[in-house]
Order: C-alpha cells, then structure tokens, then sequence
C-alpha cells in the first residue's frame, strides 16, 4: 500500500514542528529560570545584610555575581538531602560562601537561641555580605531582619515591620508572631549585650495593635553604638 506523498509531507511537517517547539520550550524553560526574578529578595543592609527566599542555582549564582555574597544563613530553606538542598549546598561550595543552617518553625518562632546565634552571625563583618534566607522569605527571614534592625541599627519595630511587609510577612497571617516577638526580645537584646525594649514596647507588641506598636515603638531604647559580638 502505498502512502499519499501529501500526507508524508504533512507528517514530516508536523513532527518537524513537533521537534521545533519540544526545543523552544526546552529553550524557554532555561532562560526562564536563569533571568527568573530572586524570591522575596531584598537589601536590609546595602553591601552587608540581604533577604530572601530559597533561591534556585541560577539565581543564587547571579545574587552571589551582582552582591558578592561571602555567607549564607539558611533557616529552613529546604528540606536536608533533597534535591534543592542539595543544589544549594554545591553551588554555594563551588562560588566559596561559607554556609550555616538553622532548624526553625515556618512561623518565625522557635528557639530564642537560634536567633541570638544567626545574630551575631549577622552582625560579624567578617561574614559579610551576607544572605539570609528560609523557603518562602516571609517569616523566619522577617524575624531575623526585625531583630536585626531594632537591635543592631536601633530602627523602631513598627518600622522594621514594615520593611518585612514588602516581602509578604503580615502579622495578621500569623498572630502568634508579635506574641512571641513580646515575649522573647527582651532576653535576646540582653543576651547580645544590648538593654531591653520599654514595658511599652513590650505591651504593645504582644497585644498586636499596629497603632500602639508605632506609638511605642519610638520608644524603643537608647541608641548604641554598632557591638561586634
């Protein structure tokens, strides 16, 4: 039986352009996930401190070229011996950043020690730039960046809140957040050195009232000098 060479054509075109799209879409799918924008990225200290999420090989590549990431603080970005920890782990080895890992809740929450340890981490030049990052980079990566900034660059809680707002943390989603921030902060500045945040302060986070918390917030202690822990 012989075939219609009209439709032998048409199959060698049609797999043809099969072919042709299996390629672009193989194509796309690279170039997409090497321009694809850093999750939740952002600069809490310009040539020292910055935030986000888990970051894919692409885009940690590029945040290391553009930043010149020396360190990774990693609160929970992914799970240990998976593939994404995996490929962060040897694209970290291979551009020679220094990496350290934290065991934390994803609501920000945690060990109170944790946070005095990534802290100082932070705060140690000799670690900088850092990037500090969790999976999504809204709430353990937002209670690193509050403490940091109220602790080590005296900005008002309110004001560091609000910084974190632009990277999807929202104290309503997680109300526990600012209960465990109140009842926590006072133990962590004391444990780096610094005096604690005013019984108002104090009041005003853990009841979660965004206007006491501005109110008091400008309250919040006496300026220090930078400590290097």
């Amino acid at each position: 039986m012989r075939l219609d060479p009209k439709k032998i054509r048409l199959l060698r075109l049609s797999v043809g352009a099969l072919a042709i799209l299996g390629v672009v879409g193989i194509l796309w799918h690279s170039e997409y996930r090497r321009l694809s924008p850093a999750k939740n990225f952002g600069e809490v200290v310009p040539g020292e401190i910055y935030r986000s999420g888990y970051l894919n090989t692409e885009a940690l590549r590029r945040v290391h070229a553009q930043y010149g990431i020396r360190t990774i603080i990693d609160l929970g970005g992914s799970e240990p011996n998976t593939e994404k920890y995996r490929h962060e782990v040897s694209t970290a080895g291979t551009l020679g950043m220094q990496r350290f890992e934290f065991v934390l809740p994803g609501d920000g929450t945690g060990d109170p020690k944790i946070y005095v340890k990534v802290l100082k981490l932070m705060a140690d030049r000799d670690n900088q730039p850092i990037l500090v990052h969790c999976g999504a980079g809204t709430f353990r990566t937002s209670t690193a960046v509050i403490l940091y900034q109220n602790i080590y660059q005296n900005v008002p809680l309110w004001e560091a809140v609000q910084h974190c707002r632009r990277f999807g943390y929202d104290p309503h989603d997680n109300p526990q957040h600012l209960a465990y921030l109140a009842e926590n902060l006072a133990a962590i500045r004391l444990a780096l050195g610094f005096p604690p945040v005013s019984d108002a302060v104090q009041q005003a986070i853990g009841s979660g009232s965004s206007g006491q918390l501005e109110s008091a917030s400008s309250l919040s202690g006496v300026k220090q000098p930078f400590i290097k822990p």
